[in-house]
């Protein structure tokens, strides 16, 4: 059936599930509109997905803690946000930083390519062995990195000279 486990992350949350393999690949391409909670990705799953929410079963959350290891079906999936990790043991795809995938309408895929394209920060790996490490290692680099905050730029409310 191409159904795969699901670890997703944010700073707060673990979300567990049993989903098809293409609301992964439909996650990643999501990816591209720069989420930073859960929430957020579903939201922006909406381009690539006709759905109120992630469309899963056995759907679990809890607070973020070690992520659910044992593979489903076709494989497993992990999207960390905070760490932007994307990992990958998967005999349906191989997600990417680029990429497409194509439109579901809610009943079925349209065959309708949407095309998407993440920013050279997320670390794509080829399996979830060493996850635990590779996140306290990413989260400790993105933590001493300082981060242009592009919202207070845009939205300024500030004077000019």
């Amino acid at each position: 059936m191409s159904e795969i486990k699901l670890n997703l992350l944010d700073s707060h949350t673990l979300l567990t599930a049993t989903v098809h393999g293409s609301v992964g690949d439909a996650l990643v391409a999501a990816l591209s509109a720069e989420p930073e909670t859960i929430d957020e990705l579903e939201t922006a799953l909406k381009r690539f997905q006709k759905c109120e929410s992630i469309n899963a079963s056995s759907l679990h959350r809890q607070k973020r803690g070690p992520i659910d290891e044992r593979p489903w079906d076709a494989g497993i999936l992990v999207i960390d946000l905070p760490a932007r990790i994307v990992a990958c043991e998967s005999t349906y795809s191989l997600p990417t930083r680029e990429g497409k995938v194509d439109y579901h309408n809610g009943s079925h895929s349209t065959g309708f390519p949407l095309p998407y394209l993440l920013s050279d920060d997320w670390e794509f790996s080829p399996t979830i062995g060493n996850y635990q490490h590779r996140c306290e290692r990413r989260m400790k680099q993105r933590a001493a990195t300082p981060t242009l905050d592009t919202r207070s730029i845009l939205f300024s409310t500030g004077k000019r000279a």
